[in-house]
C-alpha cells in the first residue's frame, strides 16, 4: 500500500519548472508510488508527452503491463493527500489532470487484459477517456494511429452495437452493414476526440505560459492529426473556449470582481476586442444552442 502518512519528503519542497513540476519533483512522486527506476523514468516521459500534448512518441508511453505496476492507493487519492500535506492548491494543475488520465488508462488496460478484446474494452470505457483509450492502443502496438482504418486494423473492431439512450444499454444492430457503419462512425468520433483533447491542452498550456492570440492561431491543429473539416469548424471555437476557461470569463462567481476588464484582457492578449467578447459569451451561446 502506498504510504500516505509519510509525504513530507515529497512535499517539503515544490520545485517549479515554469508552470509545472521539475523532473526531480516528479521523480520523487513516482518513486513514492514505489515504481522501480526504469518505470519511474518512463512515467516521467509519459507525463511530459501528456503535458506537451504530443502525439504518441510510442516508446515513451506507458503500456498496459506498465500500468499494472502502479500499485497502492489510487493516484487521485495520493495527489489529494499531497495537497493536504503541503498546503499547496494544485487542484487545477495539468499534473492532476494527468493523474485522472493515468487512472483511466489503468482501468482500460485492466479491462483489456481481462477480456483480451478491444471491442469489449471499448464498450466499458467512457467518452471522456478517448485520449487514454487511443494512447494505450498506440503504446501496445508501438505505432501512431493514422486514421480510422488503421485503428480498426489494430483493434479488430469492424462492427459495434449501438447505444440505446432510452434503455441505457448497448443493443445489436439490425444488419451487419449497419453494425459496420456504427463501428466506423464511433471509432472516428473516438479518434477525433482524442486528438482534439491534445490540441486543446496545448492551447491551454501555451496561454498559461503567456502566449498571445496570434500565437494561439499559429498553433496548427494538423500537428495533432485533426482534419481540415474540423479545423474549419472548430479551431476558432477551441481558442475562444480556452480563453474563456483559462481567464474565467465564463464564471459568475466572485472572480468576476477581481479579474481585469474585457478590454484590458484584449490588450494583454493582443487580440481583437470581438474575440474576447466571443470568449465571454462562449458558454452562454453554447448552452442556448443545446
Amino acid at each position: 500500500m502506498t504510504d500516505l502518512q509519510n509525504l513530507d519528503n515529497i512535499t517539503e519542497s515544490w520545485e517549479s519548472a515554469g508552470f509545472d513540476y521539475s523532473e526531480d519533483t516528479l521523480r520523487k512522486i513516482f518513486t513514492k508510488l514505489r515504481l522501480n527506476e526504469e518505470l519511474t523514468e518512463k512515467a516521467i516521459e509519459d507525463y511530459h508527452s501528456y503535458r506537451e500534448a504530443e502525439l504518441s512518441t510510442v516508446f515513451g508511453l506507458l503500456s498496459a503491463d506498465d500500468l499494472r505496476d502502479f500499485k497502492g492507493e489510487p493516484l487521485i487519492k495520493l495527489h489529494r493527500a499531497m495537497e493536504l500535506a503541503s498546503g499547496v492548491d494544485i487542484i487545477e494543475s495539468i499534473f492532476r489532470e494527468y493523474l485522472y488520465y493515468v487512472d483511466a488508462k489503468q482501468e482500460i488496460a485492466k479491462t483489456y487484459q481481462e477480456t483480451g478484446s478491444w471491442k469489449e474494452t471499448y464498450y466499458n470505457s467512457y467518452d471522456e477517456d478517448s485520449e487514454a483509450f487511443i494512447d494505450l492502443i498506440e503504446a501496445e502496438y508501438k505505432t501512431t494511429i493514422k486514421d480510422v482504418k488503421h485503428l480498426q486494423k489494430l483493434t479488430g473492431i469492424t462492427t459495434l452495437r449501438y447505444w440505446d439512450e432510452d434503455k441505457e444499454e448497448y443493443r445489436e444492430a439490425e444488419t451487419e452493414k449497419e453494425a459496420k457503419e456504427i463501428a466506423k462512425k464511433e471509432l472516428e468520433r473516438t479518434l477525433l476526440s482524442a486528438r482534439e483533447q491534445k490540441y486543446k491542452r496545448a492551447l491551454r498550456g501555451a496561454l498559461r505560459q503567456g502566449a498571445k492570440y496570434k500565437e494561439l492561431l499559429e498553433m496548427d491543429p494538423k500537428k495533432y492529426n485533426l482534419p481540415d473539416s474540423w479545423i474549419k469548424r472548430e479551431q476558432y471555437n477551441s481558442i475562444i473556449e480556452t480563453i474563456s476557461i483559462e481567464l474565467s470569463l465564463d464564471s459568475s462567481s466572485l472572480i468576476l470582481v477581481i479579474r481585469p476588464g474585457l478590454r484590458a484582457i484584449a490588450e494583454e492578449l493582443e487580440a481583437p476586442y470581438s474575440v474576447i467578447l466571443d470568449s465571454y459569451y462562449y458558454y452562454k451561446n453554447k448552452y442556448e444552442k443545446e
